[in-house]
């Protein structure tokens, strides 16, 4: 039987992908509605802890290319390449929102 890890690394991968592309986009969306994304009103936008959002924009500001930057109690902000991944998400969403209303 393959090795579990193995298996499902492709599947950890994908959830991993997707966590950045929901946080980028919930900064930007921060940034576009109060000037500035904060961690507290991040971790009550995506209903979950200040620990966890912390522990996320660590992994976001670690990953290659960088998505965020952040200075100890600063707001969070998003990188060039941050703010591409978050256009193209919210434009992805969008189409997928207006198809979705279209057929009903």
């Amino acid at each position: 039987m393959p090795d579990p890890s193995v298996r499902f690394r492709s599947t950890r991968q994908a959830h991993s992908d997707e966590t950045a592309e929901d946080y980028v986009e919930a900064i930007q969306q921060l940034i576009d509605e109060q000037g500035e994304a904060r961690v507290r009103d991040l971790a009550s936008m995506m209903g979950v802890s200040h620990v966890t959002v912390s522990k996320i924009i660590k992994r976001l500001c670690e990953s290659s290319p960088p998505l965020v930057h952040t200075e100890p109690y600063r707001p969070v902000g998003l990188t060039d390449a941050g703010r591409r991944l978050a256009r193209a998400v919210r434009k992805r969403h969008e189409t997928v929102l207006a198809f979705l209303l279209a057929i009903g």
